[in-house]
């Protein structure tokens, strides 16, 4: 008989604790604004080609209590890979396909089965599971993004929210820019680094829900395509993944390569969301905050999959409580990162 989610999750926690005392490994210790996270690595398998996009956030201790996250790549330390289906964690009360969040049981599941990705979360500890079935083999985003999922458990154990979004400002305020894949949130975040605006990241962030909200950075990663890469040179030479196969965007590390315009803290002074405009001349107006959390809550809440209603929530409050407006791209890069400059130094205090 299949274990219920509350045994399954428990049980394969309690194992890989075992396993990791048993078998040695490496503890890091990492801070992301008001997060504390202990990660934990097994000997055989550090998994160090996933940490560069959040090396910045390392500390020698991050005091506090922690949250601990498990990484474990089954291959390379010959454990048991995660299962290859989702075992009777099934899809309930509306919740994402192999997904599982239940805060009256105080556990949450996330899978992707075909890709071999498991993450698994107990509250009371609150103690995680990154689980891999082959770290070699893993896709893109698990590079650029590592242990989304359960940073987005640990945010939410601390009353912040990750947010899908590119968040650019100067001299420390800023707004946080929404859209679907394609809106240009990765190529205007180059364009405002190559005019030297700041960013604290262009993908996701960690918002902690202050007057005004603080954009804290987690992944440093920028992805350009093609525009982008023809543009800004200086960004294209530090491209960490030349040899990438067709279809997967170019990956630059700004902790590394841009250290002045990545930042650990932009403070929010309003919402956009982003479209590819038809003029030559970027231009923005006033929107509806339901209009921005229509751009913002869907792609937010399918990416991290798990614990919809305490995102929808958070994310809803933050954007009644900044002004939004709509933000309709030019055609010309650099004129596109003079506007944003302009938009940024007019917001409200």
């Amino acid at each position: 008989m299949k274990p219920y989610p509350i045994e399954f999750v428990h049980d394969v926690l309690d194992d890989v604790a075992e396993a990791w005392r048993r078998l040695g490994g490496r503890t890091r210790y990492f801070t992301f604004g008001p997060l504390r996270i202990e990660l934990r690595t097994f000997k055989a398998a550090p998994l160090d080609e996933l940490l560069p996009s959040i090396s910045h956030g390392h500390m020698d201790h991050p005091g506090g209590d922690p949250v601990i996250i498990y990484a474990l790549d089954a291959k390379a330390t010959g454990m048991a890979p995660p299962p290859a289906i989702w075992p009777q964690l099934e899809t309930v009360n509306g919740q994402l396909p192999g997904a599982y969040w239940s805060s009256k049981e105080g556990i949450a599941a996330a899978s992707d089965a075909d890709r071999g990705i498991w993450s698994l979360y107990d509250m009371a500890s609150p103690t995680m599971l990154c689980w891999y079935r082959d770290a070699a083999d893993l896709p893109e985003w698990e590079r650029t993004a590592p242990f989304r999922i359960a940073l987005h458990w640990a945010a939410l154990s601390v009353g912040a929210q990750m947010v899908h979004c590119a968040a650019i400002g100067k001299n420390g305020r800023g707004v946080l820019m929404t859209g679907p894949g394609g809106s240009g949130k990765s190529t205007t975040t180059a364009a405002a680094i190559d005019r030297g605006l700041e960013t604290s990241g262009e993908d996701f962030v960690l918002i902690e829900g202050q007057a005004p909200p603080l954009a804290y950075a987690v992944f440093d990663t920028l992805k350009l395509t093609g525009m982008a890469l023809d543009a800004f040179t200086d960004l294209a030479r530090e491209v960490v993944n030349p040899g990438r196969p067709e279809g997967e965007k170019a990956c630059v590390h700004l902790g590394q390569t841009a250290a002045e315009n990545f930042v650990s803290c932009i403070a929010i002074k309003g919402l956009a969301s982003l479209s590819l405009g038809h003029g030559d001349r970027t231009t923005w107006r006033q929107a509806s905050p339901v209009v921005v959390l229509q751009a913002l809550a869907p792609s937010t809440m399918f990416l991290l999959r798990t614990a919809m209603d305490e995102s929808f929530a958070n994310l809803s409050r933050l954007v009644r409580g900044l002004p939004c407006y709509q933000f309709d791209l030019g055609r010309d890069l650099r004129e596109v990162a003079a506007a944003l400059e302009r938009f940024i130094e007019e917001l409200p205090e």
